[in-house]
């Protein structure tokens, strides 16, 4: 079966036009029935399973018509880690943990782990990936976790914005450790914003783009990779 792979939406609501262009991607690959992965950051801010926002009824509606004919994965990214197990349930998504291994030589991540020069972005990953901050957090209100989620991003921007281009990149020895690591041939991420194909003395590094002025979608079809970049307003074609 042929495969999908996206990340970095950033989905806000479902009246953007990214989420419809995303709806129209799903529906085109439903019908070509390709197998769907979705490697983090699908929303802005995943704030639990029991939000009953627009757009997390709006995505539930989405992934229950996609897995009645398309096996569709979602691997969490640093903004959507609280999606879980409830949100699979009612939609028939499979979670996968980061990495995961596609195929003997195909490794997939969210990206985030590479970036390993940000000493401070890793430090705070290992706070909020833990089970007793997750437990914590989901044990509060619905409006208190969007206020959380509203400061936590504020503070995001402000530290990013403070840090030279290569500290929020990957580190070229990490990524080598991993393919090293896992013994792959190829690895796919996103998380960056940096989308582009790599040639590495290991193998091939495919890097998803972020959906802002296009949408970024990677095939695999017959174990050869193509990477669009496509018009958010265009009926994309798979």
């Amino acid at each position: 079966m042929n495969q999908l792979f996206v990340s970095d939406l950033h989905l806000t609501s479902p009246e953007t036009t990214i989420f419809q262009s995303f709806r129209r991607l799903i529906e085109r690959s439903t019908k070509n029935r390709q197998e769907i992965y979705i490697i983090g950051d699908l929303s802005e801010a995943w704030i639990g399973d029991d939000d009953n926002s627009d757009l997390s009824l709006a995505l539930t509606d989405l992934f229950q018509f996609a897995t009645q004919s398309s096996p569709t994965y979602f691997l969490p990214g640093n903004r959507d880690f609280l999606l879980g197990a409830q949100f699979a349930e009612k939609t028939g998504i499979t979670l996968l943990k980061d990495p995961y291994m596609l195929t003997s030589k195909i490794l997939l991540t969210h990206g985030d782990t590479l970036c390993t020069d940000d000493i401070e972005y890793q430090k705070l990953r290992k706070k909020i990936r833990s089970e007793e901050w997750k437990k914590t957090v989901l044990s509060m209100s619905l409006g208190e976790r969007k206020q959380l989620a509203t400061e936590m991003r504020r503070q995001s921007i402000i530290s990013q914005s403070n840090k030279a281009e290569n500290i929020v990149d990957v580190n070229g020895k990490a990524v080598f450790e991993a393919a090293r690591k896992y013994g792959v041939s190829s690895i796919i991420h996103g998380h960056t914003h940096r989308p582009g194909i790599h040639i590495e003395p290991w193998g091939s590094r495919y890097v998803l783009g972020a959906w802002e002025t296009c949408g970024w979608a990677l095939r695999r079809e017959k174990g050869q990779f193509f990477m669009n970049c496509f018009s958010l307003e265009d009926h994309y074609e798979i």
